[in-house]
């Protein structure tokens, strides 16, 4: 058993849905991962397509993880998401 005011991270490896073709991809990927509330930690395998995660289930999911880690700017500035804005934004290309 934890302490009362300890959060309980969850850590697991996901499967990305697409190929992710460099290094810089897998860098601004993991970076927007990261603004999801909960978050800890976020680390991409971008040749395996695989990302090893540690969030906080109570506040994100799994899901969550899987949208926000498909490519393309819209995904990474949907207004639905539970973004933190307090994470600079970059795009490298």
């Amino acid at each position: 058993m934890g302490s009362p005011g300890r959060v309980r991270m969850k850590k697991e490896v996901i499967k990305m849905s697409g190929p992710v073709c460099c290094y810089q991809c897998a860098t601004t990927i993991e970076k927007e991962v990261l603004r999801l509330n909960g978050m800890k930690n976020a680390e991409m395998e971008y040749k395996k397509g695989l990302m090893t995660v540690e969030y906080d289930e109570k506040v994100v999911n799994k899901v969550a993880i899987q949208k926000k880690s498909r490519r393309g700017p819209e995904t990474f500035r949907d207004p639905a998401m539970n973004v933190r804005d307090d994470l600079p934004l970059l795009f490298l290309f």
